[in-house]
């Protein structure tokens, strides 16, 4: 892994101020690969709903997050099958016209590249940080 030009507090406000963006909407359909996705998401306060892929069907997800008029982001993994995935679930849920949340997931590979972190480190340095600096982060989870 190659050093990042960033400082400790440095990466903890460029994640901070991410993850802000996504924390606090409750009208926010997130979908994630598996459970330990959903537990990072919740523990660092993130209040939407989460759905896991292998408990839910992507019909499913889309149906919830049309009747409850929510926006959708689709966080799956940066590795082939995450790709897929999330190719998949985008072409389903834009023939739906469920609306999508676009940007946040390549600002997050970005940054995770700028950072040098693998993206499934990114909350996991996140929740680190959150603690370093004694921010409020739910570790009961």
């Amino acid at each position: 892994m190659r050093r990042s030009k960033y400082s400790l507090l440095e990466k903890y406000l460029i994640l901070d101020q991410l993850i802000g963006r996504i924390r606090d909407d409750d009208k926010l359909c997130i979908v994630v690969e598996g459970f330990s996705d959903f537990e990072k998401l919740r523990k660092i306060g993130v209040k939407g709903k989460i759905f896991i892929l292998n408990k839910f069907r992507i019909e499913e997800i889309i149906r919830y997050t049309l009747e409850n008029n929510y926006k959708m982001l689709i966080l799956t993994d940066y590795d082939h099958e995450g790709v897929m995935l999330e190719k998949k679930i985008r072409k389903i849920a834009l023939s739906y016209g469920v609306r999508l949340i676009d940007g946040f997931r390549n600002e997050l590979r970005k940054l995770s590249c700028e950072l040098g972190y693998e993206i499934s480190d990114i909350l996991d340095n996140y929740i680190r940080l959150s603690m370093l600096f004694n921010y409020k982060v739910d570790t009961s989870i």
